[in-house]
């Protein structure tokens, strides 16, 4: 193949060889004849092409002999935990069944249990994704949708969900922004808590609200957090234009846009959040975030 033809010319052009001699046919390239100084550069041209081989021919191995397989996401289009996790499958072009889940069935006073849902998760909860395994040839049922991308990045390294470097802690700062969605928003947010809130006071203040009034407040509490925390990372001049500061898209991005999307849902005012917006803003062409959006989903009313 290309690669092997490349690694055998490289090697050619990096042994050292006597001046040619006048009987010559087919003499090669000037630069090989003692050129030392080529030989290095030759050398880290050979390593780099090997290693790009065996990558290949280990993707290879694993789509034709993948460890896990016949991927199912249990899913509700307006979900932001199961967004996040379409994302993922999307970036890493995974391929899955979508399995809708009827959310409105919790609404109001309605304490009707999803018993579709109950063998898989005792939660009652989704995101859910179900998959085979190839060795035992078991299905499993994975949750929690945090739980569910690390498996994936675990298992399809390719088109991480990290950056590159953890320079200046980037890494672990996109990590931290997607916890405070993750653990201090959404859990205040989703269709079960706010079912069981009549009433209750805003803290620090007088004011009592109702289960919408509380998600509501919760939620800009937790972006008024995401931007200042991001706002002195961002440079869009630099390529800096992600969550974190990072020049690419990265779980906190994955985390961040179903939220805001969940802001404008509860009449957040985002005004306050320029920084958010600007990097929703330049997440919106890409096309695995358009793959997952609500609108797009099979069962979007």
């Amino acid at each position: 193949d290309l690669l092997s033809q490349l690694i055998e010319q490289l090697k050619l052009r990096a042994e050292p060889d006597t001046t040619p001699s006048k009987d010559d046919i087919n003499p090669k390239p000037a630069y090989c004849y003692g050129a030392k100084p080529f030989l290095p550069i030759a050398g880290h041209f050979i390593q780099l092409a090997k290693v790009i081989e065996h990558s290949l021919h280990m993707d290879n191995n694993n789509n034709n002999n993948p460890p896990y397989h016949s991927f199912k996401l249990h899913s509700y289009y307006r979900s932001t935990a199961s967004w996040r996790v379409r994302l993922v499958l999307a970036m890493k072009n995974i391929k899955y069944e979508y399995v809708p889940v009827n959310l409105a069935n919790l609404v109001g006073n309605n304490i009707a249990k999803l018993d579709e849902l109950s063998d898989k998760n005792t939660m009652e909860q989704i995101p859910i994704l179900e998959f085979v395994e190839s060795a035992t040839n078991k299905t499993h049922y994975l949750t929690q949708s945090l739980a569910i991308i690390d498996f994936l990045e675990e298992n399809f390294p390719s088109n991480s969900i990290y950056p590159k470097s953890n320079k200046g802690l980037l890494r672990t700062r996109v990590k931290q922004c997607a916890e405070i969605v993750n653990s201090g928003i959404a859990p205040l947010q989703n269709i079960a808590m706010l079912r069981q809130v009549k009433q209750v006071e805003v803290t620090g203040t007088n004011e009592c609200v109702d289960g919408r009034g509380f998600a509501k407040h919760n939620i800009a509490r937790g972006l008024k957090s995401l931007e200042l925390l991001t706002k002195q990372y961002y440079n869009a001049e630099k390529g800096e234009k992600f969550f974190g500061g990072s020049t690419q898209p990265t779980i906190a991005d994955f985390c961040l846009i179903p939220q805001l999307y969940n802001a404008n849902r509860f009449e957040v005012d985002l005004t306050p959040y320029p920084t958010l917006v600007a990097i929703r803003d330049n997440c919106a062409d890409i096309s695995y975030f358009k793959a997952a959006v609500p609108e797009n989903q099979p069962d979007a009313k």
